[in-house]
């Protein structure tokens, strides 16, 4: 949770998740909104440092499963958003 962001190399990350998640398994995956993004942000400049955020956004990370044979569904809320992934065969 909350990590998709600080990924350098998203697609390896993600691609593992699903290596070792079993057949039918799930995979729950979330960010920080747009927001929260700003609230973060706000935090780290208020002591001098900059939240560094260089990898995948939510959507992003849905796209990756989708096309990789997984079903995405989505929750989300004013701070998070929240994929629910359920793996294929």
């Amino acid at each position: 949770m909350n990590t998709l962001h600080h990924m350098e190399k998203p697609a390896a990350v993600l691609g593992e998740f699903l290596r070792v998640a079993a057949p039918f398994g799930r995979i729950i995956l979330g960010d920080f909104t747009d927001k929260a993004f700003g609230i973060m942000d706000a935090i780290y400049q208020s002591e001098g440092r900059k939240h560094e955020a260089a990898g995948w956004s939510v959507t992003e990370a849905g796209d990756y499963y989708r096309q990789n044979g997984c079903e995405v569904n989505e929750v989300a809320d004013g701070f998070q958003r929240v994929l629910l992934i359920k793996k294929g065969a």
